[in-house]
């Protein structure tokens, strides 16, 4: 995948990344501009996943982690929707909800 990037080999690069979606995070930013749709839906995609299987606030700041790195890609609108939707979804999981609190008060 490192390859692909330094090659400018897009479309593979987004092949790879469909295959393996945790990658989202280091090569998204990339391929944003060109495959503005599927990158935001495998952006949602994983962070739903990491959401659903967080379990600690450890875990709740890596999530956060994860959704700025959507916002920096030039997802904003996109991922202040899936905050809130999060926000309702874990409503009974008080220390996320916190931290996805936390998360809006920061300016990109």
């Amino acid at each position: 995948m490192e390859i692909l990037e330094k090659e400018q080999g897009y479309a593979l690069l987004l092949e790879q990344l469909k295959i393996h979606a945790n990658q989202i995070y280091r090569y998204g930013k990339t391929l944003a501009e060109k495959y503005p749709a599927d990158v935001c839906a495998l952006f949602i995609s994983q962070i739903n996943a990491e959401s659903g299987s967080a379990q600690n606030r450890g875990m709740y700041r890596e999530v956060n982690s994860h959704i700025a790195i959507f916002l920096k890609a030039g997802y904003k609108a996109e991922a202040m929707k899936l905050v809130k939707e999060l926000k309702e979804k874990y409503k009974r999981k008080t220390a996320f909800v916190d931290e996805l609190t936390k998360l809006k008060g920061v300016r990109f």
